[in-house]
């Protein structure tokens, strides 16, 4: 704690990543698979809320509203937004 405050960094190279039975992952490949495999479990859709999944269940199975010519209503309105040049700079 006190290296943090006073500015002090540790080497990044030196920590390994613990996996999901303790194990230390030392390798990049499998520090890869790892965290992909982190990042889609917290992805998931089981994670939504079921009124948001529904909605998105609702949204998704008319077609037409996720066409970029769809005709603008409530239910899509910031689906086709485009982005700004600004935003994608951002990127």
């Amino acid at each position: 704690m006190e290296k943090r405050i006073n500015g002090i960094q540790s080497s990044v190279s030196s920590k390994h990543l613990i996996g999901e039975n303790g194990q230390t992952v030392d390798r990049n490949a499998e520090k890869a698979e790892m965290l992909a495999h982190k990042f889609a479990q917290v992805s998931s859709s089981a994670n939504y809320m079921d009124t948001f999944r529904k909605w998105k269940e609702e949204l998704e199975s008319d077609s037409c509203q996720l066409n970029n010519d769809a005709a603008t209503d409530q239910r899509n309105a910031y689906l086709n937004t485009p982005f700004s040049e600004c935003e994608l700079r951002k990127l």
